[in-house]
């Protein structure tokens, strides 16, 4: 049975360690807050697409026709819809820093036969409608990437047919429009290759104030960097892989860009695709791929974030560890990209996770989609646990990529409108945790100094039998029994000779105290402790001169009668 070692250090066989947290929706993290979990979708079905974290604590996300609001206690605040001639897509999310304003983005559909064209609209902290704005042509047109700009704007970025350089209808070229606050257009561009087909997956605007964003060219993933005039800084193209590509893009603070999507696997699957690219696009600091190692699955990332501890999490999509066609994915790795856990989510249909933040218990918030088409929310603690995840042990490959420079035509073009209006409307969320039940478990534990049971309420510091309880919401506690065995070592030795002693190849001539360490010679690879005594009684040479008469013999000498004279020891 596998070995899983979690944060606390205590080992869980993999099995047991399902058990444990399947069943929770309370318990306490390491640093003490209640992290509270669950797992919903909308009753009303349609995906969920993209979540931040709102400046006030709460959180927007976005659903196909509507936004809802959410407060830090994920109790539904407000929620809209737009509403239109024919149909819309709500897509991407993102929030001014004082939190009084977010910018919606996604499409419009113009007929009922198609013509979509980007759909942007600001509203106010309560759902209200500021602005609406469309841009587009007379082909069709989409939304995958919406960011809040410094300059109080957003821009946003896609694709458009509309707009092509190579006169074919069906090709898409990628596309990125800049708005003010007040929604009017200060630039847009299109680029790509003719006859290609091209698009923008996701967009950042990065530290120095231009932006960054992955997509594809030619099917290939690219990098882009634009000025924050909408120029072309470089696109670069990722090398290195088969039926790769580029879904997620995130900048820590080194200036580094983190990117996610998917590698092809030697066997002809994909895995999710990690890696580490300087802030010029110049270098790949590190590429990384996690997945099942067998081979012809589909895995892939949608989107990276960086987390509190300094690393990074990403969620999408995995068939490797999935029950059905597909299921949600969580992984979390270190700041260079080793893993330190992952788990999946989902049933028997196609389950995905779209979007991702961390929330302030360090747990991690999840949108995206269940049975298909239904919306998903998922909450987990910081170890991606909740009532209907499980433990899904990824194989990680380090693979080598590089970047190439690729050349690209660029163009303008877009006609603005308005179009629709705002509507407060209700959202029904069902719990979809199994039914749980109170569990009981049992577990061996060593621990060297002290152990602190899986609850955190209590400390040991001897070897014993313990009982720890972890609390469910529910009702259905988790009751844990451990045998712990304190793996640590203390022997207390004591050494008495005369003049010296030999200890270890080492001659001591004086009493003292020694302390050795003998790392990991203890049970459980625990440190031994020796304290040895030594006591040196020191010789001595005396000489007595005695005088007796003849009529005082015999003379007792050290206990021994003498009858002569002489010199006796």
């Amino acid at each position: 049975m596998k070995e899983f070692v979690n944060r606390k250090g205590f080992g869980l066989t993999t099995i047991t360690k399902y058990l444990l947290h399947v069943i929770l929706v309370v318990v306490l993290s390491n640093s003490g807050y209640s992290q509270q979990q669950f797992c919903h979708k909308s009753a009303t079905g349609g995906r969920y697409m993209s979540i931040l974290s709102a400046n006030d604590g709460g959180f927007l996300f976005t659903k196909r026709h509507e936004v809802v609001k959410m407060d830090a206690t994920f109790n539904i605040v407000w929620a809209t819809t737009i509403n239109g001639t024919h149909s819309s897509k709500m897509r991407q999310i993102a929030e001014t820093p004082s939190g009084d304003y977010s910018y919606v983005g996604g499409e419009r559909k113009l007929s009922i036969l198609g013509d979509d064209d980007i759909l942007v609209i600001k509203l106010d902290d309560l759902g209200n409608e500021q602005w609406i704005t469309t841009i587009g042509g007379s082909e069709d047109e989409g939304l995958d990437a919406l960011e809040y700009t410094s300059d109080g704007g957003c821009i946003a970025a896609g694709w458009t047919r509309s707009y092509g350089f190579g006169g074919e209808v069906f090709i898409r070229e990628a596309y990125v429009i800049k708005l003010d606050a007040n929604g009017a257009v200060e630039w847009n561009l299109v680029l790509g290759n003719d006859d290609q087909h091209d698009g923008i997956n996701d967009m950042i605007e990065t530290s120095d104030g231009n932006f960054a964003a992955v997509g594809h060219m030619d099917s290939e993933p690219v990098l882009i960097k634009l000025s924050s005039a909408g120029s072309v800084m470089f696109v670069k193209e990722l090398t290195g892989m088969k039926d790769d590509a580029l879904l997620g893009i995130t900048e820590i603070a080194s200036g580094n860009l983190i990117c996610t999507g998917h590698g092809e696997t030697a066997q002809g699957g994909s895995d999710v695709l990690l890696t580490s690219i300087s802030a010029n696009g110049s270098t790949v600091h590190w590429a990384k791929l996690y997945g099942d190692g067998a081979g012809g699955e589909q895995d892939f990332g949608m989107k990276v974030i960086s987390t509190s501890d300094g690393g990074f999490a990403v969620t999408g999509l995995t068939q490797s560890f999935s029950l059905g066609l597909g299921d949600a994915h969580l992984l979390k790795t270190d700041a260079t990209g080793n893993l330190e856990w992952d788990v999946s989510f989902g049933g028997t249909e196609w389950d995905r996770g779209r979007d991702i933040v961390q929330t302030p218990d360090d747990g991690f918030f999840i949108v995206g989609n269940i049975n298909t088409s239904e919306a998903l929310l998922l909450k987990t603690d910081n170890m991606g646990m909740n009532c209907c995840s499980k433990p899904a042990d990824a194989t990680v490959t380090d693979v080598t990529l590089t970047l190439q420079d690729v050349a690209v035509s660029t163009s303008s073009g877009g006609d603005e409108g308005t179009w629709g209006s705002i509507s407060s409307t209700t959202i029904t969320l069902e719990d979809i945790c199994p039914a749980c039940v109170p569990t009981n478990s049992a577990f061996d534990e060593t621990a060297c100094d002290s152990y602190t049971v899986p609850s955190g309420d209590e400390t040991y510091t001897v070897s014993g039998i313990y009982e720890d309880t972890i609390p469910n919401a529910k009702g259905c506690d988790s009751i844990i029994t451990i045998d712990l065995t304190m793996g640590g070592a203390v022997n207390n030795l004591s050494v008495t000779d005369c003049d010296s002693v030999e200890i270890n190849n080492t001659w001591y001539y004086t009493s003292q105290q020694l302390k050795d360490t003998i790392f990991g010679g203890a049970v459980g690879g625990c440190d031994s402790i020796i304290n040895t005594t030594i006591t040196i009684n020191n010789s001595w040479n005396a000489t007595e001169n005695r005088s007796v008469c003849s009529a005082d013999f015999p003379v007792i000498v050290h206990g021994i009668a003498r009858n002569v004279p002489g010199a006796y020891d």
